[in-house]
């Protein structure tokens, strides 16, 4: 991880639930963590795994992929592949030396902002102590 106190977040928020959050989180001016940026995707199943350790490679301390509800997703069950495919790449990670914790998995934000400042403040917080070789 890089040697600032904030960990580099990149999230990867699906547009229709958590990117709507993200948007009202900001609309309510609530307290969120200066160190991520936020992609939009229109669904979490086009993150791929590649683009995740790109991420990783390229100096980002965690990656987050924020999708839908896991039941109420917009193109036919799509979230239920990416949870799969990316439960999947977390195993990966951890036999390249890359903790499973760096990459998080939050699905049902529902369009609301405090769920989506929870989320956020929530790993951040797991990437510090993560930082500080203390169990998260």
């Amino acid at each position: 991880m890089n040697e600032s106190s904030d960990p580099r977040v990149l999230i990867f928020a699906c547009d229709w639930c958590p990117g709507l959050g993200s948007d009202r989180a900001g609309q309510d001016r609530l307290s969120l963590p200066s160190c991520f940026r936020l992609v939009r995707v229109d669904c979490a199943a086009q993150v791929s795994g590649e683009w995740v350790i790109e991420a990783f490679s390229g100096g980002i301390d965690g990656v987050m992929v924020m999708g839908c509800h896991l039941d109420a997703c917009r193109h036919q069950g799509a979230n239920h592949r990416a949870h799969k495919k990316l439960e999947t790449l977390r195993w990966l990670l951890s036999g390249l030396g890359i903790p499973p914790e760096r990459l998080c998995l939050s699905w049902g934000m529902g369009r609301e902002a405090l769920p989506f400042q929870e989320e956020v403040q929530k790993f951040v917080s797991t990437l510090k102590l993560l930082k500080t070789g203390k169990e998260a």
